[in-house]
């Protein structure tokens, strides 16, 4: 998961690979503190329900399986 600013707010991102091996990301922005922001995407929404999610070894994308 990566917290980063935009502007004067805060946004996260989470990269991920989908069931097909596709990479995909969410994002959301919009948080006044980076502890907010980053609080609020360690809590992965708007991912597929009901799918197990592992990190990649040595990066910093998530694998659905």
């Amino acid at each position: 998961m990566e917290v980063y600013k935009r502007g004067k707010a805060w946004t996260y991102r989470i990269r991920y690979k989908d069931t097909n091996g596709k990479r995909k990301s969410l994002s959301k922005s919009g948080f006044k503190t980076k502890k907010e922001a980053y609080t609020v995407g360690s809590i992965p929404q708007g991912l597929p329900s009901k799918v197990n999610v592992k990190p990649e070894p040595s990066s910093n994308i998530l694998v659905l399986s």
